[in-house]
């Protein structure tokens, strides 16, 4: 059975045990995607897509810089004028408050750097993260939270916004926050190190589980962070140089959601001709999870097959992938059953 090292550390930062957590199903998905969007991008750019209530976000290039699109319920695509375009994608989630205003949430990095597909995120000095009320079409920048230099990579649930802070005082730290954004303080979820090729590349939260992609100091290996609520210990799921895990020399792409039960990742898989394949896994966080011997190809399908995807969201049933395809360089493509 396939599985997923977890190392449970102590308060002081020593390692307790190592468990596995266990695999479960794939969520199923039709082998037939839906192009929502042609994407201009080279596909050597690390482009982030999100998806909520229905609405998808992603990045486009258009004369030469990078602006936010958004694509409505109903397959209206538009460019919201009030989001200033930017010299990198940007980074970006969706999420429907509890007043059912839906809004995206994105950082503006000084000085930041096109990032190749892979690579650790660049969370210079400085990064602010906006919101955007898709409705109203305004945005607001967010105050930095206490004793930071820049706060980066945003997830949204309802009305709780997560994020990585960097500390004002220079250091290797970065830390995982959550706060609401009615008011109220930040809260520090947990901390880890950053530089030498290791650093955040991506944030999912769910109510109030919140789930890290890192990548580790080798620059290739990827590993999730788990806390399924604020307090609870931190699981460090390392899943690459195991044989018996799911992602043996595979990359970790992206995270498509969090939840107290589970964590579903975007693998992508090359063999030695260099071709590669794509899957979705789910993480089992609880234990006793049933576990199966998947996890199935949810790129399965002639026509998803060609598909070579980078990016992944999820909106309930609805999964969303930014892919390469062999004809078009980017696509913003659907999954739904």
């Amino acid at each position: 059975m396939r599985g997923l090292r977890i190392l449970r550390r102590s308060g002081a930062g020593g390692i307790l045990a190592t468990v596995v957590a266990p695999l479960v199903a794939v969520a199923a998905i039709m082998p037939t995607p839906t192009e929502l969007a042609p994407v201009a991008a080279e596909p050597s750019v690390q482009i982030d897509v999100a998806a909520a209530a229905g609405w998808t976000a992603w990045s486009d290039l258009k004369g030469g810089q990078y602006v936010l699109e958004l694509r409505s319920p109903d397959g209206t695509i538009s460019s919201p004028a009030a989001v200033a375009p930017a010299t990198v994608p940007f980074r970006v989630a969706l999420g429907r408050r509890s007043s059912g205003k839906i809004v995206a949430a994105y950082d503006a990095c000084p000085g930041a750097r096109v990032p190749a597909t892979g690579a650790v995120a660049s969370i210079g000095p400085g990064c602010r993260i906006k919101l955007l009320d898709v409705a109203a079409g305004t945005v607001t920048q967010l105050p930095l939270a206490p004793h930071t230099s820049s706060d980066a990579l945003p997830a949204l649930s309802r009305d709780t916004l997560a994020f990585v802070a960097l500390p004002k005082a220079t250091g290797t730290t970065a830390r995982v926050m959550t706060i609401t954004l009615d008011g109220g303080p930040a809260t520090t979820r947990w901390s880890a190190k950053v530089g030498h090729g290791s650093g955040p590349l991506q944030l999912a939260i769910d109510g109030k589980a919140v789930a890290a992609l890192w990548s580790q100091a080798s620059g290739h290996e990827q590993r999730l962070d788990a806390q399924t609520a604020p307090g609870a210990k931190v699981r460090k799921l390392d899943v690459a140089g195991d044989d018996e895990s799911c992602c043996e020399s595979d990359r970790l792409a992206a995270l498509g959601y969090a939840s107290a039960k589970a964590v579903s990742v975007l693998v992508v898989s090359a063999d030695d001709e260099g071709d590669a394949d794509w899957h979705v896994y789910r993480f089992g966080l609880a234990r006793g999870v049933k576990t199966t011997d998947g996890p199935q190809d949810s790129a399965s399908g002639d026509e998803a097959a060609a598909l070579q995807a980078v990016s992944l969201a999820e909106d309930g049933s609805r999964e969303v992938v930014l892919a390469a395809d062999a004809t078009n360089p980017y696509g913003i493509y659907a999954f739904a059953p």
